[in-house]
């Protein structure tokens, strides 16, 4: 079986799941390729995709409301309209975040060309008129006729780019995957995918997430002390509003003040983090890292938060706990599926909520030992092998 996996950019979360699922697939016999647009995103390569940078320019400062801090596609979308992707004959086309790779039209063409086609859900575009997060509208669910998160002006717009989605609805010869039940309810609500059979199965993480890392070793390599409690978030953007890193970082600032310096520190991994960072404050950015060094670093936490308030899956909660990290996290989305709260993890509210959290495991009331094994236990789940094989009888299921 020839495996074609398609996705924007081989960096970023949808890009990492479709990498690890093709490497994984290659090293056990088959022949799968991964084919993307760039490396990395439109920020750092504005002139790779010049004509979808300028799409995307349009949708962020011109389509958008700014009404909640949530991506929009449309003129990036439509810039792929005429461009044709080099698939393989007959391979089975696996699709994951498209939007500047491919259409809902050309998909549409592969089904009725009788190709098998298999689309992992990354977030909400793939069903809703523009956005890629819908918070608490639900216009998706009919025609998104009253988005809010387009100006007034281009109200059409939406509802004129999901009839172009609907053109997916239905096929037998397609089968949709999302990686939590979060996700896929929202799915099966939707007018594009609402008679759609979507499986749930979780995005793999990174086989060097499941090395024996040191601890020790990892803290006297970034300089932290062997007693400081330390709290570890990872974006790819920490800049991005909808992962509120600002928020942590607050919160780590109120607990040096509350505990004195020297006591908490939080590592942030990921661009843009220098904004964060103080001379002696409690913030440490290690920069943008590939996993084997996120592994590597980010064993020296003691703890892995995420205070996203649009998160589809979450992975780098699954990736500190196969580094035997349990999660802070708010209950947001696909988060609330990654840990499970009160073994594997703590469920927060606010940032006022997080600094308390923090505050009972560094008075030594909650166990961390115990949650830390528990957290190892969750992060099987996501180990590559075992995502692959279920990925492997969904192919099988296209062929049946």
């Amino acid at each position: 079986m020839l495996i074609d996996h398609l996705t924007f950019s081989r960096s970023g979360g949808a890009g990492i799941v479709a990498r690890t699922l093709s490497e994984t697939q290659r090293a056990i016999g088959k022949d799968s390729q991964l084919i993307f647009s760039i490396d990395t995103d439109l920020r750092s390569e504005p002139l790779s995709r010049p004509s979808i940078t300028i799409g995307a320019a349009i949708d962020q400062y011109l389509l958008s409301s700014s009404r909640e801090p949530t991506l929009i596609s449309y003129f990036r979308s439509s810039q792929m309209a005429g461009r044709q992707v080099q698939l393989r004959e007959n391979s089975l086309v696996h699709l994951h975040w498209v939007e500047g790779v491919i259409s809902h039209q050309k998909v549409e063409d592969l089904l009725l060309m009788g190709r098998r086609v298999v689309w992992t859900l990354h977030d909400m575009a793939p069903f809703t008129g523009v956005c890629h997060h819908a918070h608490d509208c639900s216009e998706f669910e009919k025609h998104c006729q009253k988005c809010p998160q387009t100006r007034k002006i281009f109200r059409a717009l939406p509802e004129k780019s999901l009839k172009r989605k609907l053109l997916i609805h239905g096929h037998r010869n397609l089968r949709v995957v999302a990686p939590t039940e979060w996700l896929a309810g929202k799915a099966r609500r939707s007018s594009v995918l609402r008679e759609q059979s979507i499986s749930v199965i979780p995005n793999p993480i990174d086989s060097v997430f499941f090395l024996p890392f040191s601890k020790a070793e990892a803290r006297s390599m970034i300089d932290v002390s062997p007693d400081e409690l330390i709290g570890l978030s990872i974006a790819n953007d920490l800049s991005d509003p909808n992962k509120n890193i600002a928020q942590v970082v607050q919160a780590f600032l109120e607990l040096e003040a509350r505990l004195g310096q020297g006591r908490v520190k939080l590592l942030l991994v990921g661009k843009n983090g220098d904004r964060f960072t103080t001379p002696k404050g409690p913030i440490v950015w290690l920069g943008e890292l590939e996993s084997m060094e996120i592994a590597k670093f980010g064993v020296a936490a003691d703890f892995v938060v995420s205070l996203s308030s649009a998160e589809s899956a979450g992975m780098t909660i699954r990736e500190g706990a196969a580094l035997g990290l349990p999660a802070i996290a708010l209950a947001n989305g696909g988060l609330a599926e990654m840990f499970r709260p009160g073994n594997s993890g703590f469920v927060v509210n606010s940032r006022g909520d997080l600094v308390d959290r923090i505050l009972e495991i560094e008075s030594g009331s909650l166990n961390l030992s115990r949650m830390s094994k528990e957290a190892s236990a969750d992060a099987l789940k996501s180990h590559p092998l075992t995502v692959e094989r279920q990925y492997s009888d969904l192919y099988s299921s296209l062929f049946d």
